[in-house]
């Protein structure tokens, strides 16, 4: 009589011990081979979460870190023209001093040469200070347009729309004292400048509060482009200059401290036979620099005001920015030289000042955020990073599990082979 044999106990439990063992192992062999502790919610449902929350947390300090390094590339570049013209300012300084002393008509007239090319050498490198299309020194880094323009020109059959990015008003110096107050003879197509009477031979020292809005008319004809500046309804300052189009190009109102970028008259745009006009609003505000971790919060920026360092507004009298312009005569005057100058380099170590303590500052906010980026990507790690070790470790006591659980299997497969045998 045969005798069936309906279990196998320890074949199940080997069976069982290898289907857990080699389930264990594919998790393992994965935390591995991707670094993450949680490849996917269905393992831990709270720890993705928590880890979603500190990336996002990550990507905010990355975009303040950006920041950061941007206001500090900024003061950089605004630091090192403060310090140039300090320099230049000291030279002209000498040179005044020393036409006090001196009784030589010749000395002085080499000495007023000097002191003249000084004079162009601080214009020329406060006009060139320039960062991403800004101008920095010249006294509108916070200068805002409040929207995109439209032209209708009488030559187009569409209206020409210039947006923000295609105008340029951080030269103008809405705090009063023109960006520039004659015309510049170097600069070519410049037509003139036109003030409150006549052609300006002084600055203007009108200004408008902070938030508050000033305008520019631009228009267009005759081959002529012109802007003019009001503040509190009142016009300030006229420039023009002459439309040459080979194609796009940038009308730069320099002495204004103005510029839109525009396409030729064949993409639609302006060009000589074009005539036209339109108003753009200007707000003024102080430059902002970041130095925080939220942009979105105003209590996380630094506000500065960044002065106009052209020489006439340093030299312009001796309060720095009255209404008449100073003519450098050492021959004539040269004590009254040394004073406006003396007054110069101590306004402009002032600014020098201010900025050293925005960079500073600027400095400490970034190694704050530096920790605090250190600070969230080790609790990220703890909770979503793999530990080595502990894996490595269970990654071999499970391939010995896996070993002996396919060795039982096997043995307990040959176990009704041999009863049958035996039984037979």
């Amino acid at each position: 009589m045969a005798i069936p044999v309906r279990t196998n106990e320890f074949g199940l439990i080997s069976a069982e011990d290898l289907r857990r063992a080699t389930i264990e192992l594919g998790g393992v062999m994965k935390r591995l081979q991707t670094g993450k502790r949680v490849n996917s919610a269905s393992e831990d449902v709270g720890a993705l979460v928590e880890s979603n929350h500190l990336l996002r947390a990550l990507s905010t300090l990355q975009l303040a870190t950006e920041q950061i390094t941007k206001g500090q590339s900024v003061l950089s570049k605004i630091e090192d023209t403060v310090e140039g013209i300090y320099n230049l300012l000291d030279k002209m300084r000498q040179n005044a001093e020393r036409a006090t002393q001196s009784t030589d008509s010749n000395e002085i007239s080499t000495l007023q040469r000097s002191s003249d090319e000084l004079y162009r050498e601080i214009r020329k490198l406060a006009r060139s200070t320039i960062f991403q299309k800004q101008q920095l020194v010249r006294g509108g880094s916070g200068n805002l347009v409040v929207g995109p323009v439209t032209i209708v020109f009488t030559t187009n059959t569409q209206p020409v729309t210039i947006y923000k990015q295609d105008i340029d008003v951080s030269g103008i110096n809405l705090a009063g004292y023109a960006s520039g107050t004659r015309a510049d003879n170097a600069v070519s197509n410049l037509v003139t400048v036109i003030g409150q009477s006549g052609v300006l031979q002084g600055m203007f020292t009108s200004s408008i509060s902070y938030g508050s809005y000033a305008s520019i008319s631009f228009s267009v004809g005759g081959g002529i482009a012109t802007a003019g500046l009001y503040l509190n309804g009142s016009a300030v300052l006229t420039e023009s200059i002459r439309i040459n189009f080979t194609g796009p190009q940038v009308l730069d109102f320099v002495n204004m401290g103005f510029r839109v970028y525009v396409e030729n008259a064949s993409s639609g745009g302006i060009g000589p036979g074009s005539t036209g006009n339109a108003v753009i609003t200007i707000q003024r505000q102080e430059a902002k620099f970041f130095r925080g971790t939220n942009v979105n919060s105003l209590m996380d920026y630094v506000q500065f005001d960044i002065p106009n360092l052209e020489p006439e507004n340093l030299l312009g009298s001796i309060s720095l920015g009255g209404g008449t312009l100073f003519t450098f005569d050492l021959r004539a005057a040269p004590e009254t030289a040394v004073t406006l100058i003396r007054e110069a380099i101590e306004y402009v170590e002032n600014v020098r000042a201010r900025v050293g303590t925005i960079k500073n500052m600027l400095e400490v906010s970034q190694t704050q955020v530096q920790n605090q980026r250190i600070i969230a990507q080790v609790q990220r790690s703890s909770i979503i990073d793999t530990k080595f070790d502990e894996d490595a470790l269970l990654l071999t006591s499970l391939q010995v599990v896996q070993q002996s659980a396919n060795a039982m299997v096997a043995i307990s497969r040959l176990t009704p082979q041999l009863v049958l045998q035996l039984l037979g």
